[in-house]
């Protein structure tokens, strides 16, 4: 039963369309923040324009960016696997989240990334 929800899931373009851009910024996310320097002393992993760096940490931290944007990924794409054949609509727009969130997050590595080069 579930391999022919899914067989028909993936199917559709625009759903495969944003599943395939989803995880490739995931991967863009994770090249990103390998070019940042492994050091013992901390880094900074947090910026805010009123207050400058606010946030230090280990560079292992900095992966906690790509596991929650993997994560919101899993979730609308579990949500969307299971609401495609009662309303597509839906599944639609918690595809198009997915992508809006995974962009929010390659921003964050970007901004993180810049502050440590």
């Amino acid at each position: 039963m579930f391999k022919n929800i899914l067989k028909f899931f993936l199917k559709d373009k625009i759903i495969i369309f944003w599943v395939i851009l989803s995880l490739s910024l995931i991967a863009l996310m994770l090249i990103n923040l390998f070019k940042i320097p492994k050091t013992s002393d901390p880094i900074p992993l947090h910026y805010n324009i009123y207050f400058g760096i606010d946030y230090l940490g280990a560079w292992k931290k900095i992966f906690i960016i790509p596991l929650l944007a993997f994560l919101v990924f899993l979730i609308n794409f579990t949500l969307a696997l299971f609401l495609y054949f009662k309303n597509k609509f839906i599944s639609y727009l918690f595809c198009g989240t997915s992508l809006y969130v995974q962009i929010i997050f390659l921003i964050s590595s970007l901004t993180i990334t810049w502050i440590n080069t």
